[in-house]
C-alpha cells in the first residue's frame, strides 16, 4: 500500500454542519422574513425529498439554477408555496484531479473523507483515491470505508495514538 501524504474533506454535513441559516429553523426565520409559514419539523423529509429530485448538470458543471431548485424544493416541503470554484461539481474527476495536482499527491496517496456516497466516496475511488464515508445516521451499513464518526477515521488510516 501506497505511503498516505494527503487527506482530503467534504465540508458540509461532513466536517460542520452548514450554518444556522441552512437549518430548519433557519429556513423558518427565512420564511418568515418573505411571508412564508414553514414549519421546521417537516425540514428533514423536505430536504431528503429535494435529494431524490435534485438534477445534476450533465456534464457536472456548477449551476446556480440547479440550488435554487433544490432549496425552493426544501421550502415548499416545509409548507412554502410561494414562487420561486471549480466550475464542475462532485463526482466529477477533474475535482479530485485538480486538488492532487495542486498537492502534487498521487490518487493512490491520498484519501477522501465525505458524507456523499455517489460525490464524494465514488468520485474519489473514479480516479484512484481512497475514500472514507461518514455515516452517521447509519444509511450505508454494508458501504466499503464506512465510518460511524469521525473519530474512527485516524484508526481507518492506520495512524496510532502516541504514547
Amino acid at each position: 500500500m501506497t505511503t498516505l501524504r494527503a487527506v482530503l474533506f467534504d465540508v458540509d454535513f461532513t466536517l460542520v454542519k452548514p450554518g444556522a441559516d441552512l437549518s430548519p429553523e433557519g429556513y423558518r426565520r427565512l420564511g418568515e422574513r418573505h411571508g412564508l409559514t414553514l414549519h421546521p419539523e417537516r425540514y428533514a423529509e423536505a430536504r431528503e425529498q429535494a435529494l431524490g429530485h435534485l438534477q445534476r448538470h450533465p456534464e457536472l458543471e456548477h449551476d446556480d439554477e440547479i440550488w435554487i431548485v433544490f432549496t425552493e424544493r426544501i421550502i415548499r416541503g416545509m409548507g412554502g408555496d410561494a414562487e420561486r470554484a471549480h466550475g464542475k461539481t462532485k463526482p466529477d474527476p477533474t475535482i479530485f484531479r485538480a486538488v492532487l495536482d495542486l498537492l502534487d499527491v498521487a490518487p493512490e496517496a491520498a484519501a477522501m473523507v465525505g458524507d456523499s456516497l455517489e460525490d464524494d466516496i465514488e468520485g474519489a475511488r473514479a480516479v484512484g483515491m481512497r475514500a472514507f464515508l461518514v455515516d452517521r445516521e447509519d444509511r450505508y451499513p454494508d458501504a466499503e470505508g464506512r465510518l460511524p464518526s469521525l473519530l474512527a477515521l485516524p484508526a481507518a488510516l492506520g495512524l496510532v495514538r502516541p504514547g
